[in-house]
C-alpha cells in the first residue's frame, strides 16, 4: 500500500508539472494593462538613456566622447559598466574603446544628468569592476594578477589610490586575509588581527558605526571610528549554525543584529544532513551581547524567509520526533520570536513581506511590480511602473523581460525633474 501510494504521488506530480508547462503562468497578451497613466513631466533614468516617466521620448544620454584631441562616435567605444551615484545626480562609466587601426583604451568616465557635464576622469590599467554608495565610488582594476583601487568622492576627488583589496559598504572600505581584517573610514586605516586565521567576508556584518566579526567562537565588536574593539566569547562548545552565510543567517533590524549558535550535532535518516541541535538565539546592540533565547536541545533552529519586522523574527525548526521513528526521519515547524516579550510562539509566522518601496517625487510616489508568463519554470516576467497620486494607483508602462541584455526601463536608477 505504501508502495502503491508512492507511485500515484509521483505520477500526480508529473501531470502537475505537465499542465503548468503547457499552460504556463499567463500568456503574454494577458499582461498587458487596458490602460495606461499619461507622463506628468518627470524623467525616468536607467542604463545610458532616460525617457519621461510613460516611456515616450526615449533618448541616450553619453553619446560622442572627447579625449584628449580624439573625438569617439557611439560606434566606437563601449559602455562595460555603469554606475549610479543618485546623490550628486552622476553616472559612472566604465568604457572601452574599439576603434579600427588603434589600440584599445579603458576609460572611466563621468557624465552629471544634472548639469549635462562629462568627462574622462582617467585611463584604467586593466579589467575594472564598480562598488558604488551614495558616499563613494570605489573602481577596482585588475591588471596582470594585480588589483588596483581608486576611491572617488561625491565631488569627483580620487581621495584614496592604494585600495587594492578593499570592498566598499557605505562610508567603509573593507579587505581581509587570513589573519587580518582592515578597513578605511574617513581617511583612515584601521585593522584587527585573528591568528586562528578564520576570517572571511562573509563574516562580517555591520550595524551603525559597528563591525561585528564572527571568527571561530568568538564575537569582535569593533567601533567603525575609532577602531577600539573588544572580544566576545561564546561560551564553550557553541558554533554558529552553518547556514550559507555562515553565521546562522543573522538578521540585522532595526535595534541589533541577531544570530543562531549550537551545541551538538544530531545524526537524521541523511549521513550528509546533520541537525545543529542545541541551539540559541543571540543580540547584538551596539557594544553589548546577550542570548537571547534558548531553545529545547532537540531543536535544529534557522532564520525564515520574510525573516523579521519590528516586532517579531521568524524561525524554522527541525526536530527528530523519538516516538515509531527508527529511521531518524525529520519533522519541521514554524515558529516566532517576540521582540518585546522575548517569547516564542510554536506553529505559526507573524513577521510578513517588507511593504512595497515607494520612490517619492514631490506629490508623486512610484514603485514597480511584475507578473510572470509563458511556459511553468521559465522566468519570463513582465515589469510595472506604478504611479500613485491622491490615493489613485495607475500603470504607467510595462516591459517583456525574457532573459534579455537589453536595459529595463522599470527597474530605474532614478526619477528627476530634468
Amino acid at each position: 500500500m505504501k508502495r502503491f501510494k508512492e507511485l500515484i504521488t509521483i505520477v500526480l506530480a508529473f501531470f502537475i508539472v505537465l499542465c503548468f508547462g503547457l499552460a504556463g503562468c499567463m500568456e503574454k497578451e494577458d499582461c498587458i494593462p487596458e490602460t495606461l497613466g499619461e507622463a506628468e513631466g518627470l524623467y525616468l533614468y536607467y542604463n545610458n538613456y532616460r525617457s519621461l516617466t510613460d516611456g515616450t521620448q526615449t533618448e541616450r544620454l553619453l553619446n560622442e566622447i572627447t579625449v584628449g584631441e580624439e573625438r569617439y562616435s557611439i560606434e566606437e567605444y563601449e559602455i562595460v559598466d555603469i554606475a549610479y551615484m543618485t546623490s550628486v545626480k552622476e553616472i559612472f562609466y566604465y568604457l572601452k574603446t574599439n576603434r579600427e587601426g588603434e589600440e584599445s583604451r579603458n576609460l572611466l568616465w563621468h557624465y552629471n544628468y544634472d548639469t549635462k557635464e562629462n568627462d574622462c576622469l582617467r585611463t584604467l590599467e586593466g579589467w575594472t569592476y564598480f562598488e558604488i554608495s551614495d558616499a563613494y565610488l570605489l573602481v577596482r582594476v585588475y591588471n596582470n594578477g594585480d588589483e588596483l583601487g581608486y576611491l572617488y568622492d561625491k565631488d569627483l576627488n580620487c581621495v584614496e589610490e592604494n585600495l587594492g583589496g578593499y570592498y566598499l559598504s557605505g562610508d567603509i572600505l573593507y579587505s581581509f586575509n587570513k589573519y587580518d581584517f582592515s578597513w578605511w573610514k574617513n581617511g583612515c586605516f584601521f585593522s584587527v588581527k585573528d591568528y586562528t586565521g578564520g576570517i572571511k567576508t562573509a563574516d562580517v556584518l555591520r550595524y551603525e558605526k559597528y563591525l561585528y566579526l564572527f571568527i571561530d567562537g568568538k564575537v569582535y565588536i569593533v567601533d567603525s571610528d575609532t577602531g577600539e574593539y573588544q572580544i566576545n566569547n561564546l561560551p564553550q562548545g557553541e558554533k554558529y549554525v552553518n547556514a550559507f552565510d555562515k553565521k546562522g543567517g543573522a538578521v540585522v533590524k532595526n535595534g541589533g543584529v541577531y544570530f543562531i549558535t549550537y551545541k551538538t550535532e544530531t545524526e537524521t535518516q541523511y549521513a550528509w544532513d546533520p541537525l545543529q541541535t542545541g541551539c540559541s538565539l543571540w543580540v547584538l546592540k551596539g557594544t553589548y551581547m546577550k542570548k537571547a533565547y534558548e531553545f529545547p536541545e532537540k531543536y535544529a533552529v534557522d532564520f525564515y524567509s520574510p525573516s523579521y519586522n519590528e516586532k517579531y523574527i521568524n524561525l524554522y525548526l527541525r526536530y527528530i520526533p523519538k516516538v515509531f521513528n527508527k529511521e531518524k526521519i525529520t519533522k519541521e515547524n514554524w515558529v516566532y520570536y517576540n521582540l518585546e516579550t522575548n517569547k516564542v510562539k510554536v506553529g505559526t509566522q507573524k513577521a510578513t513581506e517588507a511593504p512595497i518601496s515607494m520612490f517619492i517625487v514631490g506629490e508623486y510616489q512610484f514603485y514597480t511590480s511584475y507578473v510572470g508568463y509563458g511556459p511553468f519554470l521559465a522566468g519570463y516576467r513582465c515589469y510595472y511602473l506604478h504611479r500613485v497620486t491622491d490615493g489613485k494607483d495607475e500603470i504607467l508602462q510595462y516591459y517583456f523581460w525574457e532573459r534579455s541584455d537589453e536595459p529595463n526601463p522599470i527597474l530605474f536608477e532614478d526619477i528627476y525633474v530634468k
